[in-house]
């Protein structure tokens, strides 16, 4: 099916059980064909998601329609809550249309979208088995900046190789909204960039139901924010000082985790919306990698990280700090 025999439109409602079913397929349906664990749970798993795309002037979920059936067959999302940047995803196209132009009409959607807000740089995850989507976003003039590990799995106290795995010095709890400010500096700090709204997002509403919560990480002695996730997991970003401030989070948080919801034998293998932590390294940080892998988090897939327009120029070596991008950026 041509992409002329589509029509882009904004999403609306009524649109997001369709769309969360067929995103659930065309990513699980990937994933089995290149060996790697399923993306998704249920449809259910992506549906808070796509609400909380149409509920915010800063973001756009778009669907793309069959002229003739009418039936929704793809869709895409962006946003741009902060100015810096806008991220782009998850797209998707129903699996037995897929590499008829539909993908395409749906990125030149959102890029238009997002340009139109004036985003000077434009970024996405992309999933690094998939040839197909990496040709496309280069033929539209994407660059791949950074490779990032998907990490998935458990770095519990009780795994690291001495018992004083946790430093007294530090002290873990739940963020609120009155965090975000701090938050903001740490990570303007760690990266050289804003991210104040997106930031205040993610303390302010954290998903009900589900270990995956927003942390900080302070100093005992001087009280300072050292390390922050939005959530151990891949919808959000994290930053931290240093890699070993970035380890004590994981840790701590993973044994908070655990506390609802239980290790399980080959929890990698469990989707990350319904198992266990979940988020994207930068391979920028091999000796934290090992850190964390020997610890008993699990590789479970390869991401590229790729963008339209202004980038800081370097490598993650120009961070002060540690910077675990989210699947947006």
């Amino acid at each position: 099916m041509p992409s002329s025999s589509v029509s882009i439109r904004l999403g609306v409602e009524e649109d997001i059980p369709k769309a969360a079913s067929i995103c659930c397929d065309a990513f699980n349906t990937l994933c089995a064909s290149v060996a790697l664990p399923p993306e998704f749970n249920s449809p259910a798993d992506i549906e808070h998601f796509f609400h909380s795309l149409m509920k915010s002037d800063s973001k756009a979920f778009f669907v793309a329609v069959d002229d003739e059936s009418g039936e929704l067959v793809g869709g895409n999302g962006v946003e741009h809550v902060d100015e810096s940047v806008a991220s782009i995803g998850p797209v998707f196209v129903l699996p037995g249309l897929q590499k008829n132009g539909v993908g395409r009409a749906l990125m030149e959607t959102v890029i238009d979208w997002a340009n139109s807000r004036g985003a000077p740089s434009i970024r996405l995850q992309q999933l690094a088995s998939n040839v197909q989507s990496f040709s496309l976003y280069t033929r539209m003039g994407f660059i791949c900046r950074k490779q990032c590990l998907h990490l998935r799995g458990w770095c519990l106290s009780s795994s690291a190789p001495s018992p004083s795995a946790l430093s007294p010095a530090y002290t873990l709890r739940q963020a609120t909204g009155d965090d975000a400010g701090e938050a903001a500096e740490l990570y303007h700090r760690v990266t050289g960039e804003r991210r104040d709204n997106q930031i205040r997002e993610a303390f302010e509403h954290q998903m009900e139901g589900h270990p995956a919560k927003a942390y900080v990480l302070t100093d005992k002695g001087s009280g300072k924010m050292v390390a922050y996730t939005g959530q151990l997991y891949f919808f959000t970003h994290s930053c931290a000082l240093t890699e070993d401030h970035f380890v004590e989070l994981v840790t701590r948080v993973c044994d908070e985790w655990a506390k609802e919801m239980p290790p399980r034998e080959n929890d990698h293998l469990i989707p990350p919306t319904a198992g266990p932590p979940s988020f994207l390294l930068p391979v920028d940080y091999p000796k934290l990698a090992r850190t964390l892998l020997d610890r008993g988090m699990r590789t479970v897939s390869l991401t590229n990280l790729m963008s339209i327009g202004e980038w800081r120029d370097g490598d993650l070596a120009a961070y002060n700090g540690v910077y675990v991008p989210s699947v947006g950026y």
